[in-house]
């Protein structure tokens, strides 16, 4: 998959970093959407996250971008290329910031159906465990709810719950390699 035009009208920005082009589309302080690619990758992963972190309109900040970069690490030579939207498209790495901005949380467009006429292999929510005490959660699930119903289509990888975990997560407990395995193990199952 190659996106070379923005989808939301936004700023689409590109650059390298371990063998992998990373583009992605940004209107002021929004990351709608962002696409890792590596050009021997011959299919496409939709993921899901609770908002974009550092990656904003400074392609700077790419390296410091730690979910980006698990995300590389998990996906390397699996034939498949990340393609993450968010739950909400703020960007700040800090979810007290996301809180403290939480009218702000969306552009005034969101991408999803936009994205209905791309092929993703399948679909992997790793947004990470959401408290029920959170005084956000009922905007979370449904949210959460919203992109599960356009995107149905999509058959959904979920795998002893270490996915619905954020990436940040999968570092932490030393499951990258694991779950690396079954990206490889899923991509036979939905490459027929």
């Amino acid at each position: 998959m190659i996106i070379d035009i923005p989808i939301l009208n936004g700023k689409l920005l590109s650059k390298p970093i371990d063998n992998w082009i990373v583009t992605w589309e940004v209107n002021e302080n929004y990351r709608h959407w962002c696409l890792q690619a590596d050009i021997r990758n011959d299919c496409t992963a939709l993921v899901i996250l609770l908002n974009p972190g550092k990656l904003n309109g400074d392609a700077n900040n790419l390296s410091g971008d730690t979910t980006l970069r698990i995300l590389r690490k998990a996906f390397n030579n699996t034939g498949i290329n990340p393609f993450i939207i968010n739950l909400f498209d703020y960007c700040t790495p800090d979810y007290s910031v996301l809180i403290k901005n939480w009218p702000k949380r969306d552009y005034k467009y969101l991408v999803y159906e936009k994205l209905l006429p791309y092929k993703f292999i399948f679909s992997l929510y790793a947004y990470g465990s959401i408290d029920r005490n959170d005084p956000k959660y009922n905007d979370i699930v449904s949210r959460v709810n919203l992109i599960q119903s356009i995107f149905r289509h999509i058959p959904k990888l979920d795998f002893d719950n270490s996915f619905t975990t954020h990436p940040i997560r999968w570092q932490i407990e030393n499951k990258i390699i694991k779950i690396h395995k079954t990206l490889l193990d899923a991509k036979s199952v939905f490459i027929k």
